[in-house]
């Protein structure tokens, strides 16, 4: 999709006839669609996966309680989809998020602001999770850093709590865990109506 949009960019500064000006403003009209459509599906994935408090009196009025957080947190995550899908979750959650397409990009950004929580994919380019952690941890900052992995073995969660991570999850993100591990790093959960 990022190809298309920075396309149609490019042919927007070269002279173009009618008929291109045409066609350009159907690519531009269709990648404005496919954006739109690409939030939506991210917003009803984000809404599926938003957790709910245990039963409560409220419940049996139909007065459902949901859990809210609150903080900043840094996704540091190469692939955009992930990315964004981390932010539209967390930020439902309540929380205020920051991204970083690297762990060098992580680092940098852990420098130079507060966070409460970091969000770690471990097989990232420029710099990989294991090292950016390990250089968090060097640098003496103590946020707790959760690693994102697709590898699920033992050896795989050793390894990310041996880097100097918090926690570990597992992709694809079960919603059970991932709200369980964030309310185990997070500022308390406030209820909310």
């Amino acid at each position: 999709m990022n190809g298309i949009i920075d396309f149609s960019d490019l042919l927007a500064a070269a002279a173009l006839t009618e008929e291109q000006q045409e066609h350009l403003n159907y690519i531009r009209e269709s990648e404005r669609n496919l954006m739109q459509l690409s939030n939506d599906l991210l917003d009803d994935v984000a809404a599926l996966m938003r957790p709910k408090a245990p039963a409560t009196d409220n419940d049996r009025c139909g007065q459902s309680e949901m859990i809210a957080f609150s903080g900043h947190v840094l996704v540091a995550d190469d692939d955009p989809g992930n990315q964004r899908l981390a932010k539209r979750i967390l930020e439902r959650l309540g929380f205020d998020v920051a991204t970083a397409d690297d762990g060098a990009e992580a680092v940098e950004k852990a420098e130079n602001c507060e966070f409460d929580m970091i969000f770690m994919d471990v097989q990232m380019p420029v710099m990989d999770g294991f090292r950016a952690t390990r250089l968090l941890r060097q640098k003496e900052i103590a946020t707790p850093v959760i690693a994102l992995t697709a590898h699920a073995f033992e050896q795989d969660r050793t390894r990310c709590l041996e880097a100097g991570c918090d926690d570990y999850i597992a992709k694809p993100i079960d919603h059970d865990i991932f709200v369980k591990i964030i309310a185990q790093h997070a500022c308390p959960p406030v209820p909310t109506a």
